[in-house]
């Protein structure tokens, strides 16, 4: 990730990192895919995950 950024010349941060790393685990990846609600970094509740998200987020932990 790191080098792909350096070619495109972006600045990622330690917290950037981080959170990309967290979003693409299995835990979060079949979170998402069951559905339910969202909630912020506090802990906060947001929303709720579209059937959108559920399906792309879905297909990526299962293969």
């Amino acid at each position: 990730m790191q080098d792909n950024a350096a070619t495109r010349q972006l600045l990622l941060t330690a917290k950037h990192i981080a959170w990309v790393s967290l979003t693409q685990t299995p835990c979060y990846l079949r979170a998402i895919a069951a559905g339910g609600q969202r909630y912020d970094l506090h802990g906060q509740l947001c929303g709720e995950v579209t059937p959108e998200h559920q399906e792309t987020r879905g297909c990526c932990w299962q293969s």
